[in-house]
């Protein structure tokens, strides 16, 4: 399967030059050409500035001319605005139609995933990890510099592999990717 990225990428603090090539950095080191990759530009934990009807019309293009197999993007209750709006515009996006039946799973996203109480996350579909494909995360998350934090932040190599660890107990592995299917077609 070929992998690509679409991300609204709300900018953050600092740089935004800096912050689009730690993004292009980090998805490389996942095997994301860098061709295959779509950065919007919309601000920082302020998504609710722009219409969501904004973010899904700059998204369905992209998904018609890449046809993805399968879209992943966040939870519905992230704590994060950006991550919501993310949400929304990827389960509207993706209405399933006559010639239109992605698949849309739900990441974990550490720091913003669960916080809500109750947490509403329970993962339906687990991915096997390798510990490489594991450091292949943490190494990826590491380059995102904006991103990445200090042990015992979630986001954390040590945090994002006891997760990765956490999964796969539940599962059966090693180490797993949790999601939620939230549309599936067979």
């Amino acid at each position: 399967m070929k992998c690509q990225a679409i991300t609204a990428h709300y900018l953050l603090g600092g740089g935004v030059d800096e912050l689009r090539q730690n993004c292009r950095d980090a998805l490389a080191i996942l095997g994301v050409k860098p061709n295959n990759i779509y950065l919007g530009d919309f601000s920082d934990n302020e998504a609710d500035k722009d219409t969501l009807l904004s973010l899904i019309h700059w998204l369905e293009p992209i998904i018609g001319q890449i046809k993805p197999d399968v879209i992943f993007t966040h939870h519905r209750y992230c704590t994060n605005i950006d991550h919501q709006y993310c949400h929304e515009a990827a389960v509207i996006a993706t209405r399933p139609g006559v010639n239109c039946h992605i698949p849309l799973l739900c990441a974990e996203i550490p720091s913003s995933t669960g916080y809500l109480k109750p947490t509403q996350w329970e993962p339906s579909l687990y991915i096997s990890l390798s510990e490489s494909e594991i450091r292949r995360k943490i190494k990826a998350m590491e380059t995102y510099i904006g991103e990445a934090r200090p042990y015992p932040h979630p986001r954390s190599p040590e945090v994002l592999e006891a997760l990765g660890r956490v999964r796969g107990s539940e599962s059966g592995f090693l180490f797993a990717e949790a999601f939620m299917v939230n549309r599936i077609f067979g």
